[in-house]
């Protein structure tokens, strides 16, 4: 396996466990990605998504905004950061 797939593998590895509802280790394996790829959007959105079900926005907007930044045509980072605000009233 090269070392973009492996890479890669990691990510989706990360998200099957934030799916599987271990937060945990999926926080370790998103960490872990972003070390090596501080410029990954999904990784970014993924993470900013797990704040949210910990119930720690304060760190998930702002993740999910970088992602913006680093993909500005991400549809699911929009339509998650959007709700996010709605859902705690900061929208104007």
């Amino acid at each position: 396996m090269n070392t973009q797939s492996a890479a890669e593998e990691q990510l989706r590895e990360a998200i099957a466990r934030h799916r599987a509802g271990d937060h945990e280790a999926a926080e370790a394996g998103y960490r872990r990605y972003l070390t090596d790829h501080p410029e990954s959007a999904s990784a970014l959105h993924f993470l900013g998504l797990l704040r949210n079900h910990q119930g720690r926005n304060g760190e998930a907007i702002p993740l999910m905004a970088r992602a913006l930044e680093v993909q500005p045509e991400y549809v699911d980072a929009w339509s998650n950061l959007g709700i996010k605000h709605l859902n705690t009233d900061e929208v104007n």
